[in-house]
């Protein structure tokens, strides 16, 4: 729902508030808006995110003012601006940045709030209807476009994944929808990648039961891959073949080989995030992850590879793929023969 009267369809404006705990469409709003202000070899140098909780009112008032490279314009998405308009010199700055915004920049203010019940409505947290923000926003309400995001409440999570599955190519029987979003409450993310992979395991011309929901239960699929990559990153290679029969029994192999994949790819963010002097916030973020307690299993299993032994083993992941696709390898073999040969090291 948005705030503002938006210019015909357009998702561009100087200054765009996205407002809400729904990271997902943040996300895929933050995408829309560079497809459609037009991307060139110059968008992501001219792409800058800033953490409102640790910088000051100058060091952004600097990212602002900077002229982009090559390009027409710079995007700075400010996270946590919550905490940024929380300081008592915000309000005065905010209305000086309004006021004399640079034509060179588009400002996205990324506000992380949520709905409560209040006096029988739903009412946001932090920046509700008379919060000097949205008074100080409409005097500029040609130049400022203003978004709310909120978490789908759980009754509606249902239709939201059986509309999610048809996006993504596949169908999703009610009971399976109601199923999944029992076992997974409102987080989208995680229900992106349920239906993701549900889909795959039936096929895009299937439709996904409660039953096959059930079977790739989130919690022990996911503990299951997990403990299996950490038996290849100690080298236990008896205890590694052993989780992979076990898996075998549940899952088709071509699978497993997907979870493995991503597993992979997981960690490889994760390493790169902390190699760039990241933290655990970091490595959230670049796995677009939800829960804390998986970003800390993630650090703690990266531990187990160096991001040369993980990058090899994407690549030869990779050439698992296309030797078994071209027939000249099947997956059971392949896969024996990468543990095999990761654990006699």
């Amino acid at each position: 729902m948005t705030y503002k009267i938006e210019t015909g369809s357009s998702l561009l404006a100087d200054i765009i508030i996205m407002q809400g705990d729904d990271r997902l469409s943040v996300e895929e709003e933050i995408t829309a808006i560079a497809k459609e202000g037009g991307q060139d070899a110059f968008s992501d140098l001219n792409t800058t995110h800033l953490d409102g909780s640790v910088l000051n009112i100058n060091e952004i008032s600097m990212q602002l003012n900077m002229l982009p490279l090559g390009g027409n314009k710079r995007t700075v998405i400010l996270d946590n601006a919550l905490e940024m308009i929380k300081k008592k010199e915000s309000r005065d700055w905010l209305q000086e940045v309004f006021s004399n915004f640079p034509p060179t920049t588009i400002l996205i203010l990324i506000l992380e709030d949520k709905k409560k019940y209040k006096r029988g409505s739903m009412v946001w947290e932090t920046v509700d209807s008379d919060h000097w923000l949205r008074e100080m926003t409409s005097q500029f309400s040609e130049d400022i476009r203003w978004v709310e995001l909120s978490l789908p409440p759980d009754r509606e999570m249902p239709e939201w994944i059986k509309k999610e599955a048809e996006k993504q190519g596949g169908k999703f029987h009610p009971r399976a929808a109601v199923e999944l979003s029992r076992l997974i409450g409102n987080d989208l993310f995680q229900a992106r990648n349920e239906i993701e992979k549900a889909i795959f395991y039936v096929g895009e011309d299937k439709q996904v039961s409660a039953d096959v929901v059930r079977l790739l239960s989130v919690s022990t699929k996911e503990e299951n891959v997990f403990t299996l990559v950490d038996a290849v990153g100690q080298r236990n290679g008896r205890l590694a073949f052993k989780l992979l029969r076990e898996l075998n029994k549940d899952f088709p192999i071509q699978y497993i080989f997907s979870m493995l994949v991503r597993q992979v790819r997981l960690l490889i963010l994760s390493k790169e995030a902390l190699l760039r002097g990241g933290g655990e916030k970091d490595v959230m973020a670049a796995c677009k992850l939800r829960h804390t307690f998986i970003v800390k299993k993630l650090i703690n299993q990266g531990r187990h590879f160096s991001i040369e032994a993980l990058e090899d083993i994407y690549k030869s992941l990779d050439r698992i793929d296309e030797d078994c696709k071209r027939g000249r390898a099947t997956m059971d073999a392949a896969l024996d023969g990468l543990i095999a040969g990761i654990t006699s090291k």
